[in-house]
């Protein structure tokens, strides 16, 4: 389907909506003070999509067009530095925003022919990275673009829009539109329109699927800059963050905030903006007491750990003394038995029983730590040793055997004060943690109790129905339509604090009413001024259709098989009041298809009644209406009803007085001059020498049938008639078949007149009698 518009229409000139909103704002709104980032890394993005229709609230033609022409406004559009770059905008549809325009009303033209509920025009709004230079978000946007409609050859527009004076300077946003109806650009002003739209990329998992083309063309964008942002297109419950989300504030409810009226929807936002940091912050130092409490949990490991290092190495030196002394012991043994001194059985009994005591000493502290293989492997020796003492010894000389404390005690002070020295730094640094801990959680719990409050003032502020009762210019607290959990939440409030609130509560309850009754009152207005203005233009309107109807000469031109509507020849005010309407109102163009299609029929009957004229067709009269015949109707493209107007009775009626006329005419001159009549193989006709416009009247009628043979009787009975008094006359009468017949002889009266006189009264008479039968014959 090909379509060609070149129309020049100005550029949209700027709403009244958004002409409020060009201010600078006089009061700030509540916003987060640090983005919400979840574990990841990673920001959402504001990517929102709406759509408008043939069944959208605010519709009217055109209006595709216009927001195209809106959005690529200069005074909105980033700059980039060069003019070249800046004059081509970014879009498939067309070179300049009046093509891209024209582009959005073809679509419009196509969308009205298949539904009534058609949408037209999907919207983006797409909040960009600012961090960002110009080049890149505009690459990131065309990239965007071409990936997802383009690929597909849907036709799309876009614009980067820079921040507004009275908002964040960081809100550079794009601003997209595109159709599911696949569209190709295919000259100036020339698009080929497919008949069947792209499925799948509107619905439900589309815009999800659209909403993370977009996070990821982002983070590429980021990556290739060197950027460490990171979005996502994930909700908080799907990243694992406990927050609500903000509600959407329209441009009516923030001219309303700027107005410095109170906004329910921007005082919610702030509390569910706190709400939600107060939650990220709560969360945070959880997980720093997590990382405390680890913390903690490896120092204690630690301590322990070298406590038993500690004892592990005072078990080590006790073993190498007993070691050592049993080895002193044996060498004693065997010098004593060179001697061959006798040994007293006594102390080979001593020396056996402290081996079996320091080995049953070893086997206890195994069972408790288990010794490292150098304690093993001493152990082992020092048994092997011990028991060799025990059978092999027979006399030993008395040794002087140093004390097993003494040999022990410098290396025991030495490890028991490097060991208490580690565990009084180790229990320093875990004080400290404790002590942290505990301020972390005084902190939490103090918070949490702030949050508790601030949880039940906001309850206070937003409950339904209000959580009070007056009685005597008193406010009561009245919390029996609550549930338990909110009442017992209220009631942990302190006194002050609720009665702060009940106070507060009441003060916006009495502003709600008041702006209800304001807005109620600007409603009743607005919908009286719309009603109004829809009266005045209907009364417009039908105005402009009266004139279209009753325009003379004809207020349109044809080219071709197209209507063109032609303003010019109508007078001044008349043009002005349908200039004022336009031709894109529905009733106007009605009116105007309308007055064409009468004109047509108009014209139509005009040609019909000039044939039936011109070529002596018949009219007869049914129940007192002339009728034309239905071969006649379907030559012209006629009905039986457009006949039985007043205006084509009147010229029927006149056509058929001009055929009873010249039926007298050829009766008259007929009986008058018999002889004049000749016959023919096409019938019958007058002699040259008869008067011109006689012979041209005869050869008019030659077709009929009825009037050939009433002339053909009429030369016969003239031809053969004598004068006489007894002379029979004939009279000619039709039939129900339509066929002439004798039906009756009358005689001539008698007359005392002369012959001549007598014979010219006959002729008269004959003339009159014979146009009326003719008449009757032919139905008129």
């Amino acid at each position: 389907m090909a379509w060609a518009d070149r129309r020049e229409t100005g550029s949209a000139a700027p709403s009244r909506k958004m002409a409020m909103l060009t201010g600078v704002s006089k009061r700030a709104i509540r916003t987060y003070q640090v983005p919400m980032v979840d574990e990841r890394g990673r920001v959402s993005l504001y990517f929102r999509i709406r759509y408008v229709g043939f069944k959208s609230k605010k519709w009217r033609a055109g209006l595709p067009a216009d927001h195209a022409l809106y959005i690529l406004r200069e005074d909105a559009l980033e700059r980039i530095g060069d003019d070249a770059i800046d004059s081509v905008p970014m879009s498939n549809m067309g070179k300049d925003a009046q093509e891209i325009a024209a582009g959005w009303r073809a679509l419009e033209a196509v969308e009205e022919g298949y539904r009534a509920n058609a949408i037209v025009q999907h919207r983006i709004i797409w909040n960009l990275p600012h961090d960002l230079t110009a080049v890149e978000r505009r690459a990131l946007v065309e990239d965007f673009c071409q990936r997802t409609f383009g690929r597909l050859g849907l036709p799309w527009v876009a614009a980067i829009h820079t921040p507004d004076a009275k908002g964040d300077q960081r809100n550079f946003h794009a601003h997209i539109c595109f159709s599911v109806r696949p569209c190709e650009r295919t000259g100036d002003h020339e698009w080929s329109i497919a008949q069947e739209k792209v499925n799948g990329l509107t619905d439900p998992d589309g815009l999800k699927l659209m909403r993370a083309l977009a996070a990821a063309h982002m983070n590429r964008a980021c990556r290739a800059a060197g950027r460490r942002e990171r979005f996502t297109h994930q909700t908080y419950k799907e990243r694992g963050i406990d927050a609500q989300r903000q509600a959407h504030v329209g441009a009516a409810a923030m001219a309303a905030h700027e107005r410095g009226e109170h906004v329910h929807a921007i005082a919610r936002n702030a509390v569910i903006a706190e709400s939600n940091e107060l939650a990220i912050e709560k969360v945070r130092v959880e997980r720093e007491v997590q990382a405390h409490a680890r913390l903690t949990g490896l120092l204690e490991r630690q301590i322990q750990v070298a406590d038993l290092r500690a004892h592990a190495a005072a078990i080590t030196a006790r073993t190498k003394v007993i070691a050592t002394s049993a080895r002193e012991m044996i060498e004693r043994v065997r010098r004593a038995k060179a001697v061959a001194r006798p040994v007293a059985p006594q102390a080979v009994l001593k020396i056996r029983d402290h081996a079996q005591a320091i080995l049953r000493r070893i086997q206890q502290r195994r069972v408790v730590h288990r010794p490292s293989p150098a304690v093993r492997n001493t152990a082992m020796t020092l048994a092997v040793t011990a028991r060799t003492v025990a059978e092999r010894i027979g006399t030993v000389p008395a040794p002087i055997i140093p004390s097993r404390t003494a040999l022990m005690q410098p290396r025991r002070v030495a490890t028991i004060v490097a060991g208490r020295t580690t565990s009084a730094v180790l229990h320093q640094k875990l004080t400290e943690q404790r002590a942290a801990a505990a301020a972390i959680h005084q902190r939490l719990v103090a918070r949490d109790r702030q949050h508790a409050h601030e949880q039940a003032r906001r309850l206070i502020l937003t409950a339904e129905p209000t959580p009070y009762r007056r009685e005597h210019n008193r406010l009561i607290l009245d919390l029996s339509a609550m549930p338990m959990a909110a009442r017992q939440m209220i009631e942990s409030l302190p006194h002050d604090d609720l009665g702060r609130a009940l106070r507060e509560r009441h003060r916006l309850d009495q502003q709600r009413a008041a702006e209800q009754r304001k807005a109620a009152d600007a409603a009743a207005k607005r919908v009286e001024a719309e009603h109004a203005a829809e009266a005045a233009r209907r009364t417009l309107v039908e105005e402009a259709c009266r004139i279209l109807r009753d325009a003379e000469p004809r207020p349109y031109r044809r080219n071709g098989k197209r209507i063109e509507p032609d303003w010019s020849v109508l007078p001044p005010r008349e043009r002005d009041t349908v200039t004022a309407v336009g031709i894109g109102d529905d009733d106007l163009r009605r009116a105007l298809l309308e007055r064409v299609r009468h004109d047509d029929r108009a014209d139509r009957t005009t040609a019909m009644l000039d044939t039936i004229e011109r070529e002596r067709r018949p009219v007869p009269t049914i129940d007192g209406r002339r009728q034309v015949d239905a071969h006649t109707l379907a030559t012209f493209g006629l009905r039986d009803d457009d006949v039985q107007t007043e205006r084509v009775q009147r010229q029927l009626e006149d056509i058929a007085a001009q055929q009873l006329g010249e039926h007298g005419m050829i009766a008259s001159y007929a009986t008058a001059h018999p002889d004049q009549l000749v016959r023919s193989d096409a019938g019958w006709s007058l002699v040259p020498a008869a008067p011109a416009v006689m012979r041209e009247l005869v050869e008019a009628w030659r077709h009929d049938d009825k009037v050939q043979r009433i002339l053909g009787m009429l030369a016969e009975r003239t031809g053969t008639d004598v004068v006489t008094a007894a002379k029979p006359v004939l009279t000619m009468t039709d039939t129900p078949t339509g066929e002439a017949r004798q039906t009756g002889v009358q005689d001539a009266p008698a007359s005392n007149s002369p012959p001549a006189i007598v014979e010219k009264r006959r002729s008269t008479r004959r003339a009159a009698r014979i146009s009326r039968n003719l008449s009757a014959s032919c139905g008129w």
